[in-house]
């Protein structure tokens, strides 16, 4: 949730969003705002429904199920948009779905796509592929974040920059380690556990 920040009062999307674990998270954060969650299986669905009745109730939390290639949200209606740990967007041609989201995120709206410990495929089989799909469907500032795991939790580490000329620059972020974390560009991308993905941002053009 550090990387997706969700604010009080923003209208987020979440993609294949699974029992509703990450929803009840979001949800908690919420004031005004709300949570759309789609997920094209009845069993994902009904799971968060039993898990977040409260969020529910309270209208934060908005349930359908769907594909993401056949969701019909407004033009600029959405905040932000995330998946976790969905496939589709580096195994499957994404364009589809990706030209959805950036018609539903509001100018300047970012679009999340996160991967934890139980990554499915070696790092960059993943994220040059979702890279480059975001850019052809018009999302810019595409970054990808790798995490260290300290104290239990995963926090940012280390913040690479795609540009059509490829990955180009890296940021290492703060560390709550004895000391600075040091790198440069190209060191891996997996955070600090085995089998751990980096995430991948993108904004809409604005």
């Amino acid at each position: 949730m550090e990387l997706v920040a969700p604010g009080p009062t923003d209208r987020i999307l979440e993609v294949d969003s699974g029992p509703g674990v990450s929803a009840g998270l979001i949800c908690a954060r919420l004031t005004t705002g709300q949570l759309l969650s789609v997920d094209r299986s009845p069993i994902a669905i009904e799971r968060s429904r039993k898990r977040n009745r409260e969020h529910l109730e309270s209208g934060r939390l908005v349930l359908r199920q769907c594909r993401l290639a056949d969701l019909d949200e407004p033009p600029d209606s959405v905040d932000s948009a995330l998946s976790i740990n969905v496939n589709l967007f580096w195994a499957d041609d994404p364009t589809a779905e990706l030209e959805i989201l950036n018609g539903a995120l509001r100018p300047g709206g970012w679009l999340h796509i996160l991967y934890g410990a139980a990554g499915p495929t070696a790092s960059r089989r993943v994220v040059e592929p979702i890279a480059s799909a975001m850019r052809a469907c018009g999302f810019v500032d595409i970054t990808v974040v790798a995490t260290e795991h300290l104290d239990g939790v995963d926090r940012p580490m280390t913040r690479h920059r795609w540009v059509p000329a490829g990955l180009i620059a890296t940021v290492l972020l703060p560390s709550r380690r004895t000391g600075t974390a040091k790198g440069r560009g190209g060191q891996r991308l997996a955070g600090g556990r085995d089998g751990d993905l980096p995430d991948v941002f993108g904004r809409r053009a604005t």
